[in-house]
């Protein structure tokens, strides 16, 4: 993602943003601020042993996500044709937190929307995590959602290092994640998961307002967006 416009979030990505971080992590190598030991491994071997040099002065480039089975999340720079390492989520405050509920387990799903600078992640054993980017260390309130309908059961405070900082934990799955989806209109998460359950959660809340299976099936996809209501005058008409 490029320079930032003047109609984009505060805390949404760019791709200068990233590569600051990124550098900002290779200077305290090994220190409470770094995420992953850097450079990356997959740079040393790409090339010959060598890391490469971040461009000067580019604004563009391509970004990529992946998601692991040791629960991480991994954005990472695709330039030439080595990648680079940007930024991996949880950050280490929020791995050595002690927040309740499940372990981390693996990726099963991801949704990534940079203009807002937000990162969905779903799990193996239904967890589902929100991740918020800033770019400067934070003060956190972490809420756990356990319940539809309820207020959050839990909220642990942390103190979090730039990047994708953890925002929020939905526990109201049993059941293997398969599908996320955020948008930034309606300010809602929607998840599926392999047996079938949907949920919604409202994240000005927060809340999770319902999750049910509507179809015994599981969900291989999902998307969520506003949709306009009809005029005053038909709404008595059932329309």
């Amino acid at each position: 993602h490029g320079t930032r416009q003047s109609h984009q979030p505060a805390n949404g990505m760019c791709m200068a943003g990233l590569r600051r971080l990124a550098a900002s992590m290779m200077d305290k190598r090994g220190g409470s601020g770094a995420v992953e030991t850097m450079p990356s491994a997959a740079s040393l071997v790409l090339g010959a042993g060598v890391s490469p040099k971040m461009p000067a002065g580019e604004a563009f480039g391509t970004v990529y996500v992946t998601g692991h089975k040791d629960g991480r999340v991994r954005l990472w720079d695709m330039y030439s044709t080595q990648p680079q390492l940007l930024a991996v989520a949880p950050t280490p405050a929020a791995m050595a937190a002690s927040l309740g509920g499940p372990s981390l387990r693996s990726v099963t799903a991801l949704q990534l929307d940079a203009d807002y600078g937000m990162l969905v992640s779903g799990h193996s054993k239904g967890e589902v995590r929100v991740y918020q980017y800033w770019e400067k260390p934070r003060g956190v309130a972490v809420a756990s959602l356990k319940d539809s309908g309820s207020r959050p059961s839990r909220v642990a405070q942390l103190g979090e290092a730039p990047g994708l900082q953890l925002k929020l934990r939905i526990l109201v799955h049993e059941a293997e994640i398969t599908a996320v989806g955020y948008s930034p209109s309606a300010r809602c998460i929607v998840a599926g998961d392999k047996t079938g359950c949907v949920s919604v959660t409202d994240m000005t809340q927060p809340m999770t307002l319902w999750c049910n299976a509507p179809l015994p099936s599981p969900v291989i996809g999902l998307a969520v967006t506003h949709m306009p209501l009809p005029g005053k005058r038909d709404r008595g008409a059932g329309v």
